[in-house]
């Protein structure tokens, strides 16, 4: 995989994993601190040419990240000079999440050069592998700010170090007396100076505020009852018990429209060149509250309307790696309708029927295994989708968290084929997801579980994916992380197929319109095809009918309001 190749290429530079380095060997001194200037800085976010795509990274946003480094948001910068080759620098730090207080701070690193010039980056986040989050930025800023009072000298002397942000305390919330409420360009403003001063910043004196009597009851309901008449809703009033039924939330049923709805009878007759360019003009999206909305209301699935409305003329995760792999100017028909029309595409046997039954079973196993890991909690998810991928789609089996390892989702396999085996290896084939590497079982890449687990962790944003194939007598949990190369192909490859195929079946039935000879009038009279309109316009050879059945010359069919015909034998009739 081009990650893992990548993550090997980087670490050679220095000649060890850093995230292996005994703690011991890891210095705070920052004299071993490479000379990182703000040019060194803007050539790797902006410059640097991608290991994945060969093109330059334009990490643009990333120099913004000076933002978490002026909030105290980086840890101790720790220092470690390889004994194998001291011209490179490997610096790591701590940063805590802007947003996720009770998350486990990230990890990311640099390495660079003694003169500052810097070679590679990782984090443990989940673009971490971009080598250009903002997490690696901070650190970048972290280890300038540094540099720059080294190399500057206080009236003691000495760098004063002591300057810099300090790091995020053990309490994550601060009493509003202690708490910072400037802006951050009044922060960076402020730190700058106390840069090219090297002296601490002078606080005024707090006010020393007057001696107040304590309110009584009639004062505290009086005062209540005037914050409530200003029909406001101060937040305050939420959590008193007289005023609390007026915050009441609203059940919110907006969901947006459909993609299905999108049909217009009148582009059924356009070509397929007027068509395209119709389809040019319309806009798919779908806010964030209409999403969340969407998977509140389809938390049962398949057992749910909502669930199937909306997969409609989305590219669901599980076929993700079909829709990768078909042309999008001549597509497979069988795997536009199944998407266009998931109703239509319904059906069970053995192996779907065993994987249903199991699959409760499975989930459980699962949650047994994961009880090492803190605060472990695994919840049911329902038909999420992306407002930045409107096209796109899933429903893991579960959306998983834990201190210890972050936010995740959770795919379960219960194959029929193994039912009966001791062990899953004696399943390993061809066919099969999983493979035998270096004596262990794993998820074959170019599987289509594959493709649906890297879009699950997608369209879902989530840090990892556990993938379990479960059977009576083993079990198989592997972790799996983002393959950000594969994502870029998932996004590129659907969004040619949604809008060169799938939003002209949707708007004007591009691949499913009936040929005229094959259609009987719109009374839903029977009719007899009459071989000779046939070779004057042939019936292309593909399915029709929920029968599955070809058409046949002279076969009888009957036109309904759905998007194929049905044979006269498919229907119950006098």
């Amino acid at each position: 995989m081009a990650s893992s190749r990548r993550y090997k290429e980087k670490i050679s530079l220095i000649g060890v994993d850093p995230y292996q380095i005994d703690p011991i060997a890891l210095s705070k001194d920052p004299s071993l601190l490479p000379a990182v200037t703000y040019p060194d800085i803007y050539n790797y976010l902006v410059h640097t040419v991608s290991a994945y795509t060969s093109q330059e990274l334009k990490a643009f946003k990333s120099l913004e990240s000076y933002n978490y480094f002026i909030s105290g948001k980086v840890g101790s910068l720790l220092t470690f000079v390889p004994p194998t080759t001291s011209s490179n620098i490997v610096v790591i730090a701590e940063v805590t999440y802007s947003q996720k207080l009770s998350a486990p701070p990230l990890r990311p690193w640099v390495t660079a050069q003694k003169d500052g010039i810097i070679l590679a980056a990782h984090c443990t986040c989940m673009a971490g592998l971009g080598e250009t989050c903002s997490h690696v930025g901070a650190v970048l800023f972290a280890i300038k700010a540094a540099v720059l009072l080294r190399e500057s000298q206080t009236v003691t002397e000495k760098p004063a170090y002591w300057l810099l942000p300090s790091g995020q305390p053990k309490e994550k919330y601060l009493e509003v007396e202690n708490t910072d409420f400037h802006s951050k360009a009044t922060i960076k403003h402020r730190l700058d100076t106390t840069f090219s001063e090297g002296k601490p910043i002078q606080y005024k004196d707090k006010q020393k505020l007057p001696d107040v009597s304590e309110p009584t009851d009639a004062e505290i309901a009086t005062f209540l009852g005037e914050l409530h008449a200003t029909g406001d809703k101060p937040v305050l009033l939420s959590v008193i018990k007289d005023y609390a039924e007026f915050y009441a939330p609203v059940p919110n049923t907006d969901t947006g429209q459909p993609l299905s709805e999108l049909f217009d009878e009148q582009c059924t007759s356009m070509t397929s060149e007027q068509l395209l360019l119709h389809c040019s003009n319309i806009t798919v999206d779908i806010s964030q509250s209409q999403a969340d909305t969407i998977e509140q209301q389809t938390r049962e699935q398949s057992k749910s309307k909502a669930w199937y409305r909306f997969r409609a003329g989305r590219i669901t995760a599980s076929r993700m790696k079909a829709a990768c792999s078909t042309p999008p100017e001549n597509p497979s028909q069988s795997l536009i309708k199944n998407i266009c029309y998931p109703l239509s595409a319904c059906f069970t046997s053995k192996a779907t029927t065993w994987g249903c039954d199991h699959e409760q079973q499975a989930l459980t196993c699962y949650h047994q295994k994961m009880h090492s890991h803190t605060n472990f909690r695994c919840e049911t998810s329902g038909f999420v989708i992306n407002p930045e991928l409107p096209h796109i789609s899933a429903t893991p089996d579960g959306i998983v968290h834990c201190d210890c390892c972050g936010d995740g989702v959770v795919e379960v396999k219960c194959p029929f084929c193994a039912h009966d085996s001791i062990s899953l290896k004696e399943c390993v084939d061809g066919r099969f997801c999983l493979e035998e590497s270096n004596g262990k079982l794993q998820l074959k890449h170019s599987h289509a579980y594959f493709f649906q687990v890297q879009t699950q962790m997608l369209v879902c944003n989530k840090e990892f994916a556990d993938f379990v194939v479960w059977s009576e007598n083993d079990v198989h949990i592997e972790r799996i992380e983002p393959d950000i190369g594969l994502w870029e192909v998932i996004k590129s490859k659907s969004r040619d197929l949604f809008s060169k195929a799938l939003l002209p079946e949707l708007v004007g039935k591009l691949f499913s319109r009936p040929c005229p000879s094959a259609m009987p009038t719109d009374t839903a009279d029977v009719t007899e095809v009459d071989p000779s309109e046939i070779r004057e316009k042939p019936i292309p050879s593909d399915i029709i009918c929920v029968c599955k059945q070809p058409y046949k010359v002279r076969d009888k069919v009957v036109r309904c309001h759905s998007e194929d015909c049905l044979h006269y034998g498919s229907i119950s009739h006098e």
